[in-house]
This record gives structure tokens, sequence and C-alpha cells, in this order.
């Protein structure tokens, strides 16, 4: 028990110096300034390079926004709301793998609406179904490393605002954006086959007579057609004509038919339910050289790019026009921003993170280490096995003729009468409710004669024979034999008989 004690208290006294030391040790870390190398575009952040404001100017405005935590496999489950708006803001924490983008271009295909906002976003999201090559280009910057995001002003020297290049969904309300002049811009190019010409090596002419690669879906779109020709798209028909394009088609005349009132809210409804298609990319905002805002199909739903995230992030949302464009980009449906790729995962331990930052995590370890080690050190043996102690395998019945056979050999007769005699003495007083120790022999001896019917006489001589061989008096073997036989005969009158214990 002393020893289990004194483990005890060992480890309680190393826990308390460990957690001194922790704490003696532990630093806080200084919270770094906001940096567009490594900005944090997380709703969570407050910082100038987070997208806090943003969420919560569409959730003062009324608008359904939330955060989505969970893995992008359950964009595609049957389980639970599905946003209509998907917001990424990027750069990552945690990267995109090859499913996850998958999963979520199969989510824009079936109508879903896609929300890109970076600099450099990944390649494999950069997408369209319609026969449009689209790329992102970003300049390297130097100056990133001393610039201070919350600074606007030195996040937009030498930038003018820009002005929407056509009224849109996305720019209704916007006067002009102001963007840092860190934003990047995308290229696009309208793949065409060479007309009269087929191309194995899957190569086709883009509108500036450049040689442009074409995709995997367009090659299934190319597939099995000849001659296919562009398609006019509302962004063909603003800015100057070129006199090599073909015309727009011509309108076809109208023909008035009668209509019956049933059929003409017919039309109405489902022109309320369903908007016009595009099947090409649209530019909605750019500046002439680079284009800060454009919107592409894909599938069923379309993929909205924006190469600046300092328009919609805390240091720039309150310029200009900004805000009123980051409502439009949210939509009227439920919106969500990726928070997942940020860390901020459902799955994560809540624990760790409540306590990051804090000693309280190391001291965890720490005290699961010195269990373990505990556990692992009693479970093994100090030293070399001790071997099982031998059984006894002498019974009480051995021991008393060992002892019986030695008083024999050494004519100890008076111990042998001592051991009988004053058994029976302290037994027969205890039931005659005498003091074994004080009584006389001629009161005892009266007491079992009345009990056992044997004369006084009788008993007192018996009784005096046997304190005299007690006390020295010379004997033998037969007397000694005569005299335990009466002793025993006693015994068996005054019921003195022996029960052996039950033992449970």
């Amino acid at each position: 028990m002393k020893e289990r004690l004194l483990i005890l208290g060992g480890l309680v006294v190393v826990l308390v110096v460990m957690a001194g030391l922790n704490a003696a040790s532990y630093v806080q870390k200084i919270k770094e300034p906001d940096s567009e190398i490594f900005p944090n575009r997380s709703t969570f952040h407050p910082g100038a390079t987070g997208l806090l404001a943003y969420y919560t100017l569409l959730a003062e405005t009324g608008r359904p926004v939330s955060r989505w935590q969970q893995p992008m496999s359950e964009l595609l489950s049957n389980s639970g709301e599905k946003p209509a708006t998907f917001i990424m803001a990027g750069p990552f924490r945690k990267e995109l793998t090859e499913d996850e983008k998958r999963e979520l271009l199969e989510w824009v295909g079936r109508g879903g609406r896609l929300v890109i906002i970076d600099r450099e976003p990944a390649a494999e999201l950069i997408k369209t179904t319609s026969d449009w090559s689209i790329s992102s280009m970003s300049s390297a910057n130097i100056d990133l490393l001393s610039v201070d995001p919350a600074d606007q002003k030195q996040m937009t020297t030498g930038v003018t605002a820009a002005a929407p290049d056509q009224p849109t969904i996305l720019t209704t309300g916007v006067n002009a954006i102001q963007p840092s002049r860190y934003a990047s811009s995308l290229l696009l190019a309208h793949l065409q086959p060479n007309a009269g010409e087929s191309h194995d090596d899957g190569h086709y002419i883009d509108d500036s007579g450049d040689d442009i690669y074409q995709d995997e879906e367009l090659d299934e779109y190319y597939n099995g057609q000849e001659n296919v020709q562009p398609t006019a798209t509302p962004h063909d028909f603003f800015g100057d004509p070129d006199p090599q394009d073909p015309p727009p088609p011509s309108a076809s005349p109208t023909v008035a038919v009668e209509q019956t009132p049933q059929e003409t809210v017919a039309e109405e409804t489902v022109e309320e339910e369903y908007e016009p298609s595009f099947s090409a990319p649209v530019v909605h905002i750019s500046d002439g050289d680079r284009v800060f805002l454009a919107e592409a199909p894909y599938g069923m739903g379309r993929i909205v790019f924006l190469t600046d995230p300092f328009i919609v992030a805390n240091g720039g949302i309150s310029m200009t026009d900004n805000s009123r464009l980051a409502i439009n980009l949210a939509g009227a449906g439920p919106t969500v921003f990726d928070e997942y790729h940020h860390g901020y995962g459902s799955g994560n331990n809540r624990l760790f993170e409540y306590f990051a930052g804090t000693p309280v995590i190391a001291i965890l370890f720490q005290l699961v280490l010195v269990i373990a080690l505990v556990m692992y050190s009693r479970s093994r043996r100090f030293a070399r096995a001790v071997p099982d102690p031998d059984p006894d395998r002498l019974s009480k019945l051995e021991y008393i003729a060992a002892m019986a056979e030695l008083q024999q050999k050494t004519k100890a007769y008076d111990l042998a009468m001592e051991n009988i005699y004053y058994d029976l003495r302290r037994r027969a007083a205890r039931m005659l409710g005498v003091d074994g120790t004080t009584v006389k022999p001629e009161e005892l001896a009266a007491l079992i004669s009345e009990r056992s019917g044997l004369t006084k006489a009788e008993v007192l001589a018996k009784i005096n024979k046997c304190q005299e061989i007690i006390h020295g008096e010379p004997t033998n073997k037969n007397e000694m034999l005569r005299l335990t036989a009466w002793l025993r005969d006693v015994e068996e009158k005054l019921r003195l008989k022996r029960h052996r214990k039950t033992r449970i």
C-alpha cells in the first residue's frame, strides 16, 4: 500500500512540475499582421484580407447565407438543403484534391452556381462547356511583401475604378468598382475549327488566328461535326464589329397567332421559372486590358470568376460600389462560403481548436505520455521472476503424530499429561460455569461427579494424580494410558466431544 501511495504521490508531483514548467515557458504568440503574401480569406477572419465584412453584409441584408464546413461530397448527396451559390475565396490553407474538384464541377454541371474569387484560381476549375478557352494571367509583384492590405491607398495606387462593360444581373446598381493594383486578369478565346479542314491533332484556331489546343470536353463537342460555326453571344455584339465576322442572324418575320388566356399564362410561368440560357462566357467588368469579372456556362450551371479578392475583402469592400457587386455575386438563393478548405471543417477536434495557442494542449500530451510510461513500467518485471512458494504438504494429523512420537521417544510424559489434562479442565470449567484457573480440585471434582455420575473421591484422586505427574512425579507408559483413557471417558460423559468446524 505504501508503495502505491509513493507512486501516486510521485506522479502528482511530476504533473504539477510539468504544468508549472509549461506555464512558465509559455510565450504568447504575437498576432502577425495581415499580408497579401499569405492572406486569410476566411469569413471568420476580421483582418484586412478576411471576408467577415462580406459575410456580415449578406446576413444583415436578410440574405440566406451560411458557412460550408463539410467535404465536397456532401454537395452531391441527397440529404440536407443544397446551396444555390457556392463562394470560394482563395488561396486556401487546404488545397482541393482531384476528387473534390471533380465533385465540385459535377455539382455545377447539375445546375449549381460557383463563384471563384482568387487571383490565381486552380486551373482545373477555370473551365466551361462552351467552345471557349478561359485562362488566368497574373503578374508577379515584389512589393506584396511590404504592402499593408489595410491601407486602401497603398493597395489602389495608380489604379482607376472600372465601370461595367454591359448591363447584367451582376452589375445591377454598380456604377464602378475599385480593384487593387494586384488584380489578375482572365483570357478568353473563341475556339473554332479551321473552315473546310479536319484536325486530327485536336487543334483549333481562335478568332485572332492563334493555335489553341482543345480540351477533352471540346473534343467531345466537336466529335462528328463538320464546319461548326461560332455561336453568337451577347458579348459578341458589343464593341467594334469585325468586318470578317458573319453578320448576326436577322430576325425572322413574326406571324400573329391568336392565343388563349391559358396559353398566355403558361408562357408567362415558363419565363418566370427559367432564366434564358447562354452558350458563351460573358464579360461583366473590365478596364480594357484586364478582365475582372466574367461568367461562363458549365453544363446546366455557371461559374463566375472574380480576379481580385480585394474587392470583397474587409479592406476594400467599402470602396466605390464594391459592396453592391458583392451582394450581386451572392444572388438571391441560399449562399454558402467555403470554410472547409480554410481549416474549419466539421470533423476537426473542437477541444483542440478551443485551446489552440495555449499550453493546455502540450500539458495534455505530456499527461498521456506519463500515464503510458507508468502503465508500461508497471507491466514490466523489475528483476527475474521469483519462484512460487512450495505448498505445505503436512496435515494437522501428521503434526500431532510427529509431536506424539517425539514426546514418546523423550519420555516426556509430564508434557503430554499437561496438554491432555488442562485441555479437559478448561472445557469442563467453561461448561460448569466456573473459572478454570482459580477453581479448587475439590470443587471441580464435586461438579464433575454431579454431572458424570462418578464418585467424588474417584474424580478427586484422578485429578490429584494428573497434577502430580505434571509437577514431575515419575510415571510410566501404562499409567499414562490408564489416566488418558479415564480423562477421555469423563469427557464423553460430560459430552465435551470436539465437533469439526465447517469452513465455507
